[in-house]
């Protein structure tokens, strides 16, 4: 799946669109797939506006964003943020063998 034929329909100010744009990358393609949505969002939002509010430097955000990046978990959190959303953990199911 190609994020970036998506992400030119959506609005990347708004948190609600971001938000479902992010989620379904996730759980269609995974961490890349969400790690290049995320990274197709900043860019519509402008990288510098998402960097300065992240408190990122923006060639980092770049770099952290770019394909196949492994960026940290602080950095993807402060991205999410900056973005307007959170990140969530939430149950895949009931799980009996779950500590």
């Amino acid at each position: 799946m190609k994020t970036y034929k998506f992400a030119a329909h959506i609005d990347a100010n708004n948190p609600q669109e971001v938000r479902e744009y992010l989620q379904v990358f996730f759980e269609t393609e995974g961490m890349e797939g969400f790690i290049d949505a995320l990274g197709h969002i900043a860019k519509k939002q402008g990288m510098s506006k998402v960097a300065d509010i992240a408190g990122i430097n923006r060639q980092n955000l770049y770099r952290a964003l770019r394909k196949g990046a492994h960026p940290n978990f602080m950095t993807v959190n402060k991205v999410v943020a900056a973005l307007g959303c959170h990140l969530e953990v939430i149950p895949n199911s009931i799980n009996k063998d779950a500590i």
